[in-house]
């Protein structure tokens, strides 16, 4: 009824070149989606004719379509679109041809479009025939491939039909632009020749000839068959054919090609690949599942049922058979990152976990998964994936991780492992915060009078006792050679002598080794930001070794000896006064020009109050006290003071630390102009005593003389009588600062290595010294 409608709204007969056809039985003799637009002296553009497929795949009915510009049926945007490809075609005067992804029959598909002018004799375009083609599964072909295969290059591009019109005598008359490219000749090789003598050979020219006077005689064709290129290659082609009836006579035909020579090679090869995926999976350590997610069914290959130890037909072929092997604990996770894939967030679901084994053990694997198929929804429907036995490398990675942070011989946590926890527990949470240090005693007499083997025991035996006098929560480390370290959260001083005289009254209950167990002990606490936990380990290092010192008469005997002192109290005063000099050192090397900070730990008011503090009681010339500090924790108060500084002369290509490493605080350093001013050194003395109190409780800084100083004093709405001196920015390190001795050359500039180390060189102290 539709066809019917479509012969009474177009013309018995339309000119390309010289041929004249019936469009309505042209339009039907082709797979494609065709249709066929009017174009008018004005460059206006009106259907006049479409096939069935057009319509199925567009929707619209003959009433909705005919004598319509592009714009009435497909709506403005989409109708400018098409009318910019007609006029692109009408310029060329010769058919165009190009990819685009469209709405067919209701599903978004890959579609190859070709448009062909029609023109009449004096040359001009009146008629546009357009062709689209679906070739989404072409695509497909090649996209499967191209996973399965890397190294294999894509073996066919898409292509649209080449038409070849002849008359009764099987002569041709025209050929259009595709069969061109297909065969290699060009209009002018071909006319008048018998299409079936230029594109077969001897041994199936009778093939051909048959098929054309089968199609010449009424009948039907649609074939497929091998035809040669001009130069002389075969071609694998589908083939279809049309007759022309003029008055009811048939005058002539059409025998529309397509090449799937490329195709057929990409299945072969495609099968090829298969194969020897097939086999190189069979032959690997991987396991294969493939999992229907419709149904649930889930196919599990011959290897990966062998990684966990079951025959063919153990399990069943099911999501919750699946669902039951993978430990719980692993489940969550699992999903979650299958969740993940699902939505398009990650393009492969990668996870190590663990599977319960046909012998009841536990294996790691690690598992590769791909969402394979979705419907037109984008809901998946397959998915692939592949295991792999990973339990060896996790066991010794497991190893590696247990050895990195423990002792060997004792088997408790080691000195790095400790401090990286020392760290991460100084929250208020856990204040008040215990750290117990302890030094085995005569551990020197066990190694020396009773062997190494001795020592070592005696070593398992504190580990022993330091493990049963502490909590579940308490971190026990061996600190050194003969010292351990106990890290006590929520715990207050009363709680961590109390643990110290726990340990002291296991020790005497141990009488099994030639050398009985004692442990000299000090501990130290704090219950806010103040003091640093490098300032509390160094007070607790001093109470373990005073109580040392007054428990044993070796060590007495020893101090008196190398301090030639016989008064212990000023041997003792001896070595707090070089661990006075050496924590200052210690603090002062700290106390580096820092530039890049952990902006998740914040400074309070409470803490920059405590450093000003410092800077108030500092020497100040002529007592005059001119100094005056603005603070500033907020963030919103910080990011106004960010843009004003200029953060490193020598590091011309670096604009500053980044958003998430910016300072967290910061401190104006003023002159009141009203008091004095000449402020001689007093803004140096100042920021140092501050940068030296923040270093002391685990932060950092950096002191700004170059400034944008109208501009800071804008942002803070500072007074004039004020004067902008330094800023000192504030805050938790996160770079690594390395003193280095002055190169040859003199170069004084510091730098940032590849790992973004920053290198300061300095002058030696015999350069720095006069005679």
């Amino acid at each position: 009824m539709e066809q019917d409608k479509l012969n009474d709204n177009i013309s018995t007969s339309t000119s390309i070149g010289t041929a004249v056809i019936q469009p309505n039985v042209f339009l039907e003799g082709t797979h494609d989606a065709v249709v066929l637009l009017a174009v008018t002296p004005g460059g206006d553009f009106f259907y006049q004719a479409a096939n069935r497929r057009y319509l199925e795949v567009t929707g619209l009915s003959l009433e909705e379509l005919l004598g319509k510009t592009p714009g009435e049926v497909h709506g403005e945007k989409t109708g400018r679109h098409i009318i910019k490809n007609l006029i692109n075609c009408v310029d060329a005067c010769q058919p165009i041809q190009y990819e685009e992804t469209l709405m067919l029959a209701g599903q978004l598909r890959s579609a190859l479009v070709q448009l062909s002018p029609v023109m009449d004799e004096t040359g001009e375009v009146r008629q546009i025939l357009g062709s689209t083609r679906d070739i989404t599964d072409q695509k497909r072909i090649e996209q499967q491939l191209k996973e399965q295969n890397k190294n294999l290059e894509a073996l066919f591009t898409n292509s649209s039909d080449g038409i070849v019109f002849f008359d009764r005598d099987h002569r041709i008359v025209n050929i259009n632009q595709r069969f061109q490219e297909i065969f290699g000749y060009s209009p002018e090789d071909v006319r008048g020749k018998c299409v079936d003598d230029l594109i077969t050979r001897s041994h199936n020219h009778q093939e051909a000839e048959e098929l054309t006077s089968r199609l010449m005689s009424g009948e039907l064709v649609n074939t497929q068959a091998v035809r040669y290129h001009r130069d002389g290659f075969p071609l694998t082609v589908d083939i279809r054919g049309l007759v022309v009836k003029v008055e009811g006579e048939i005058t002539g035909g059409y025998g529309i090609y397509t090449d799937i020579t490329r195709e057929k090679q990409v299945q072969e090869a495609l099968a090829l690949s298969e194969e020897r995926w097939q086999f190189a999976l069979e032959g690997s350590d991987q396991g294969v599942w493939d999992w229907n997610m419709e149904s649930g069914e889930v196919f599990y290959s011959s290897q990966y049922l062998r990684i966990l130890g079951y025959q063919p037909g153990d399990l069943e072929g099911s999501y919750a058979t699946f669902q039951r092997l993978v430990h719980p604990e692993d489940w969550e996770k699992l999903i979650s990152d299958h969740e993940q894939h699902v939505a398009g967030e990650i393009p492969v679901v990668a996870m190590e976990y663990r599977m319960h084994c046909q012998d009841g053990r536990w294996k790691w694997v690690l598992s590769k998964g791909k969402v394979m198929q979705r419907d037109q929804n984008g809901t998946p429907l397959r998915m692939t994936g592949t295991i792999n036995d990973i339990t060896e490398r996790k066991l010794a990675e497991e190893k590696i991780r247990f050895l990195s942070y423990h002792d060997k011989l004792t088997g408790l946590y080691n000195r790095a492992f400790f401090e990286e926890e020392m760290y991460r527990m100084d929250t208020p949470r856990n204040w008040p915060l215990t750290i117990i240090i302890g030094d085995v005693d005569g551990l020197k007499m066990a190694n020396d009078f009773h062997g190494h083997h001795v020592g070592d025991r005696l070593l398992t035996r504190i580990a022993e006792i330091l493990t049963s006098a502490c909590r579940a929560d308490d971190v026990i480390a061996r600190w050194g050679g003969d010292e351990f370290a106990i890290l006590l959260p929520g715990t207050g001083e009363e709680g961590g002598r109390k643990i110290g005289e726990r340990i002291t009254r296991l020790c005497s209950l141990y009488e099994d080794l030639p050398v009985k167990p004692s442990l000299s002990w000090g501990s130290a606490t704090k219950d806010s930001a103040s003091p640093s936990l490098e300032a509390l380990i160094r007070k607790a290092e001093l109470e373990m070794y005073k109580k040392k010192v007054n428990s044993s008469q070796s060590t007495r005997q020893q101090l008196r000896k190398r301090y030639a002192v016989p008064d212990l109290d000023k041997a003792f005063q001896h070595i707090i006064k070089q661990g006075g000099i050496n924590m200052i050192r210690e603090l002062v090397e700290k106390n580096r020009t820092y530039r890049r900070f952990d902006e998740t730990r914040e400074i309070s008011e409470e803490q920059l109050r405590e450093w000003v503090d410092l800077a108030r009681i500092t020497s100040s010339g002529a007592n005059l006290q001119p100094l005056k500090y603005h603070l500033s924790w907020q963030s919103e108060k910080n990011e106004r003071i960010f843009p004003h500084l200029r953060w490193a002369g020598y590091l011309k290509d670096w604009e500053g630390p980044v958003s998430g490493e910016r300072p967290t605080a910061y401190i104006v350093v003023l002159g009141d102009t009203l008091v004095s001013k000449n402020y001689w050194w007093d803004h140096g003395l100042a920021s140092q005593s501050i940068l030296l109190a923040a270093v002391e409780e685990g932060f950092g800084g950096c002191m700004f003389g170059s400034i944008d100083r109208d501009g800071l004093r804008e942002a803070l709405n500072l007074d004039p009588r004020f004067e902008i001196l330094l800023v000192i920015a504030l805050g938790k390190p996160v770079e690594k600062v390395i003193l280095e001795p002055l190169k040859p050359d003199g170069d004084i500039k510091y730098y940032r290595d590849d790992n973004q180390v920053h290198h300061v060189p300095k002058r030696s102290l015999e350069e720095v010294i006069v005679p």
